[in-house]
Order: structure tokens, then C-alpha cells, then sequence
């Protein structure tokens, strides 16, 4: 399961993936980019995200920065979808 959160609506998205690939991971990402008004996109330092920086050709033309936050970081701002019901996305 994939989560993005916006951060000034708390407006959630998940998303079921098959595994936690970073292929798969950027398949998603590409497709949500092609869906929602994307302004940033800002992931933790997990193995599945190492490959959203080989987005860059279609981040770079829609000017949507990929942000990887320091551990620190990522525990407080990424708290939300962490605790968030998965019932809430439905």
C-alpha cells in the first residue's frame, strides 16, 4: 500500500501496489502524477523510493520537486499517513 498525503488538507490517497519495488513504486507515482495536480512530492530514504530521482524527465517538465527527508524529518512530517486508518481512504 502506497500513501500519499497532502500536506495542508490531509487529503489522503492510497494506492494497492503488488510489492514494494522501486519500479513498482514509480509506476504509481507516474500514474498519480498523471491524475492529481502534484506540486511536491517528499518520500522518506526507504529502498522503494531510491528510484522516484529517475522520474525526473516528467517531475522536471511538470516542475514537481522530489524531496528525500532526514530520518528526523520524515518521523514528524510523515506521522500522519502513519496514523491514519485505512478505512479513512475509502
Amino acid at each position: 500500500m502506497l500513501t500519499l498525503v497532502e500536506r495542508q488538507t490531509r487529503y489522503a490517497l492510497g494506492v494497492k501496489l503488488e510489492d514494494k519495488q522501486s519500479q513498482t513504486i514509480n509506476r504509481a507515482v507516474t500514474h498519480l502524477i498523471s491524475q492529481y495536480p502534484i506540486a511536491s512530492i517528499t518520500a522518506d530514504n526507504g529502498s522503494e523510493f531510491s528510484l522516484l530521482s529517475t522520474l525526473e524527465a516528467v517531475t522536471f517538465t511538470l516542475h514537481i520537486p522530489i524531496l528525500h527527508m532526514r530520518e528526523e524529518q520524515t518521523r514528524t512530517s510523515m506521522a500522519s499517513s502513519e496514523n491514519m486508518s485505512l478505512r479513512n481512504l475509502t
